[in-house]
């Protein structure tokens, strides 16, 4: 396989896959204390958020499938940290945060808060607003991309 180098020639899925997995690396290192991984500390976040969520919420919110949604909420509900609420419609799965949650929610919170500083304190207000600005635009465009495949 060729490689393709420089300018806007770079391939932009590495680069920023790659990005991700060393930020992913860095929040996961950060949050071992608390036994949580930051695709857990995700979830158990907006869960704690929205007080009651939906797998469809969730899905949404995360830009996760259903069915990595329903395993990831699976194993947090394995281990005490999540608990199913009672819907009318039983297609509907509906999630809250129990006490043990929101205690290891909290307790990776502190440990979230110290990794986050340490990287965005080196942004500058501008560069940070124009790098979500960015990774939304790329998002924006990825998303309504037609590949024609």
């Amino acid at each position: 396989m060729e490689t393709i180098r420089g300018g806007k020639n770079d391939c932009l899925c590495r680069i920023v896959r790659q990005a991700a997995r060393s930020l992913t690396n860095a929040y996961d290192k950060a949050l071992a204390p608390s036994g949580l991984r930051v695709t857990q500390f995700t979830l158990l976040s907006v869960v704690a958020n929205k007080s009651v969520a939906s797998v469809t919420q969730l899905s949404e919110i995360l830009g996760l499938d259903q069915t990595t949604t329903t395993r990831n909420l699976s194993l947090l509900e394995d281990s005490g940290l999540l608990v199913r609420v009672p819907h009318h419609d039983p297609r509907v799965k509906l999630v809250k945060l129990t006490s043990k949650g929101k205690q290891k929610r909290q307790a990776a919170l502190e440990c979230w808060q110290e990794v986050q500083e340490h990287i965005t304190s080196s942004l500058s207000e501008q560069e940070w607003k124009a790098f979500r600005d960015v990774l939304q635009k790329i998002e924006t465009l990825a998303s309504s991309a037609d590949t024609g495949v």
